[in-house]
């Protein structure tokens, strides 16, 4: 048994492959009917125009072939529907569509059965233009240790939108990818793609350089703080001086002295429990005092 399996082994194997052939002969040689989506490619349109809108850009049909030219097709045919768009004017144009317009593989039989959907092609032109527009950089989450975002600067810092006349005049930016600064430390740049809007928009540039600065919020307190009595009257205040706690970036809390906080009591006659108010630096907030309320009392 062992020695007839093992004799002719290459006239053996020759058969088997003869066999799938001939099997896969017949099955493909069966007619079949499918559906096929191609997309639609348009031709002759001219340079000052720009398609801003269009109800759909592929076209559905029937066809019937045999097995073997299905597979062919599906791994090599790419049929697509061809629209002549020398003739469309400004504004909205409706294309008949036919089964001439679409450009099948040379191989035959592969004939398209029944009706085209849609048939017919309903677009909107527009005269072409160019506009300069800002780039907008989106960011989304929080820094890590108490930082937040100073800075940030795109390269390039706006760019050039191709599009229809009309609609350029309504865009007012265009918008980069999300950028993610979750539990970032570090200043750090990033390459992201702009996100061209819908309605026949174009660039030249797609990508941009995004630069984000971080600093670090801190608190600080100022010692000695004089407060300032404001209104009509002989009057002191007790105490003269108060202690400021305020917030802000650390580089503008750096240098930040006694004389650049201005601590004021309104004078409305003898009063104890008086809160203070400030005025500061821009950038800097106010967090607390000490003491946090002071008494105005007629000098005497």
């Amino acid at each position: 048994m062992a020695k007839w399996i093992l004799s002719n082994i290459p006239l053996k194997i020759g058969s088997v492959i003869i066999a799938i052939l001939l099997w896969f002969h017949v099955i493909s040689e069966r007619w079949v009917f499918e559906t096929v989506n191609a997309p639609v490619r348009f031709q002759n349109l001219s340079e000052n125009l720009v398609i801003v809108d269009i109800a759909d850009r592929e076209v559905t049909f029937l066809i019937e072939t045999k097995v073997k030219q299905l597979i062919l097709l599906n791994l090599f045919g790419h049929p697509f529907m061809k629209v002549d768009l020398s003739n469309v004017v400004q504004g909205k144009n409706n294309i008949e569509l036919s089964k001439n317009l679409i450009s099948l593989p040379s191989w035959r039989p592969l004939d398209i059965k029944g009706k085209i959907s849609p048939e017919q092609l309903t677009i909107e032109i527009e005269e072409k233009d160019e506009k300069k527009v800002p780039v907008k950089v989106i960011i989304k989450g929080t820094p890590q240790g108490g930082r937040f975002v100073k800075k940030i600067t795109v390269e390039p810092d706006s760019i050039v939108l191709i599009g229809g006349k009309k609609r350029l005049k309504k865009l007012k930016e265009i918008e980069t990818d999300t950028v993610d600064i979750s539990k970032k430390e570090k200043n750090f740049d990033v390459t992201e793609q702009l996100i061209i809007p819908d309605g026949g928009f174009s660039s030249r540039t797609d990508k941009v350089r995004v630069n984000i600065f971080f600093e670090r919020y801190v608190t600080k307190t100022v010692i000695g703080v004089k407060i300032v009595l404001k209104g009509i009257g002989d009057y002191d205040v007790y105490p003269e001086t108060i202690d400021v706690t305020v917030e802000g970036a650390d580089t503008l809390l750096g240098n930040l002295s006694r004389n650049d906080i201005k601590a004021y009591v309104d004078i409305k006659g003898n009063k104890k429990n008086v809160i203070p108010y400030f005025n500061l630096p821009e950038g800097i907030v106010f967090k607390s005092c000490e003491p946090q309320r002071v008494e105005v009392k007629l000098r005497e």
